[in-house]
């Protein structure tokens, strides 16, 4: 049975499905137009023509191509290139957004996930999931059978190489059906289906089959006329296979770590914030990163066929995306510090764990365990609260979305003064009052008896009105431990900590109080 008949049965079949509405190659009528060219026979004498001419003048000419470069037809081309381009479109935006519906309700995530989990208690639609993905598996390839069958008879009428030019078009504009990402994750779909139900719809699943396991992973597309369609699963840039895999706007696949390594933007903005300018590493194409294709089911395929792996790529992934995140808000901060220090301020907030000093300056530093952000949330403030007050003494103004959706945003100090410790809520944006840099700063050590001693010289120095900044107490133990820790030799008795944050006068005469 020849092509434009198989074609045409699988239309009539497939007109009580549910792709009636999806766009089709309209292959007769093609057919029709390429068959009522006037310039057939014409063209076909000038290429037998041309031919002689190329072979008398150069014997290699018949030896490196089998078609002559012809002009081609104005007014078959009229009709004919723009209809198959329009049809092409359409396939290719109706098979994407089909198989996106597909696959959002299979790898649903969150509540969706919990909803469709419930519905399957009382209606099992695993059967229709998959009848779906057949006809869209059918729908893609014989439209893509379709399309190159007319390129070729283009080129065939013509004698011309247009219709190979055509499908380099198709290539560059990402409407190549059987280069499309979806269609690789519309396989993996079928072979995780395959893996849960113990073979149920192995009978829909032969078209593909996937190596993760050889020297080069692979997942093979087989087409009715026993043609195979090889799909590589290597990452090009690790030359591992891919993993949390990403398919640019251009079709090629990469690991999410070394896409957002190409494109120059961390790993938790996503690529979805990378420049316009950034260009695949492959094919060099130029924004390609905005509608990247994130691979859910061929992630999924790869964590159940090849467990070892994807679990120790994604603790490596997972380190080196806190690594990122850390440098990423440490590099904000102590660039928010270098645009405060020109004009004498600094910012008080300061946890007493994690901290870090900062060269130069009479403070620490935030250390990768805090940010603005977590510090609202639980009120942490540090140890110079002593002298510039908790984080809500600090906080102008916040913006916080709260657990039901609505976004708040304080602009003062709320009347009721005792509502809990810390934000229920996720810290969207924080406006806090800076601080005068400190000029000097006087630090001393109290040696003393007993505990009760050292805490009433504390309660009675708060009390006197001096501007202390700092104040830790110290028992045996901890002196002890500190002396093991770094081979000091300090008493080994309660310590009393002072910090003084004044200027050089004053700092004078408090040391002589001291």
């Amino acid at each position: 049975m020849k092509f434009g008949d198989t074609f045409m049965q699988y239309l009539q079949g497939d007109q009580t499905g549910n792709l009636v509405k999806c766009a089709h190659v309209e292959y007769k009528i093609l057919k029709k137009v390429l068959k009522n060219c006037r310039s057939q026979g014409s063209s076909s004498a000038s290429c037998k023509n041309e031919q002689q001419k190329d072979e008398g003048n150069n014997e290699l000419s018949s030896g490196l191509s089998q078609f002559c470069h012809c002009e081609s037809c104005p007014l078959c081309d009229q009709i004919f290139f723009s209809e198959l381009m329009r049809e092409a479109s359409h396939i290719a935006g109706c098979f994407s957004s089909r198989v996106r519906h597909l696959l959002h309700l299979h790898v649903a995530r969150g509540i969706q996930r919990y909803k469709l989990r419930l519905r399957q208690c009382f209606k099992n639609d695993q059967q229709t999931m998959a009848e779906e993905g057949r006809m869209l598996i059918e729908y893609v390839i014989m439209n893509a059978i379709a399309i190159r069958k007319i390129l070729k008879k283009y080129d065939k009428v013509h004698c011309s190489v247009n219709g190979n030019n055509f499908k380099s078009k198709m290539q560059a504009e990402h409407i190549e059906l059987l280069q499309s990402p979806w269609l690789i994750e519309l396989g993996a779909f079928y072979l995780n289906f395959d893996g849960i139900d113990g073979g149920e719809f192995s009978e829909f699943c032969s078209q593909f089959s996937c190596d993760l396991n050889g020297t080069e992973p692979v997942m093979t597309l087989t087409l009715p006329n026993s043609m195979k369609l090889e799909y590589s699963l290597t990452c090009a840039i690790c030359l591992e296979t891919v993993f949390n895999p990403y398919a640019l706007s251009c079709g090629h696949l990469f690991c999410k770590l070394c896409a957002c390594s190409a494109a120059f933007v961390l790993m938790f903005e996503g690529l979805k914030t990378a420049s316009s300018n950034a260009k695949c590493p492959i094919c060099r194409e130029a924004g390609v990163y905005t509608n990247a294709v994130h691979m859910l089911e061929l992630d999924l395929l790869q964590k159940r066929r090849c467990n070892e792996y994807w679990k120790e790529r994604m603790a490596a992934e997972h380190a080196e995306d806190v690594k990122q995140t850390r440098e990423y808000w440490d590099s904000r901060t102590k660039y928010a510090i270098g645009f405060l220090e020109p004009h004498g301020l600094f910012s008080p907030l300061d946890p007493g764990k994690f901290m870090e000093h900062v060269p130069g300056m009479p403070f620490f530093l935030a250390g990768p365990g805090a940010t603005i952000g977590g510090m609202c949330a639980t009120r942490c403030s540090g140890s110079i609260a002593v002298r510039y007050g908790t984080m809500r003494d600090n906080v102008i103004s916040l913006k916080v979305v709260l657990p039901n959706g609505d976004v708040v945003k304080t602009a003062s100090r709320a009347r009721k003064s005792a509502a809990g410790e810390g934000i229920l809520g996720v810290t969207m944006e924080v406006t806090l009052w800076p601080q005068k840099f400190p000029l000097h700063s006087v630090v001393t050590m109290y040696n003393f008896l007993t505990i009760k001693d050292a805490a009433d010289v504390a309660i009675d120095t708060m009390l006197s009105g001096i501007q202390v900044s700092r104040v830790e107490l110290l028992d045996e133990v901890q002196v002890r431990a500190v002396n093991i820790a770094n081979e000091n030799n300090l008493t080994e008795l309660p310590t009393l900590i002072f910090e003084f944050i004044c200027t050089g006068k004053y700092g004078r005469r408090l040391y002589g109080f001291a």
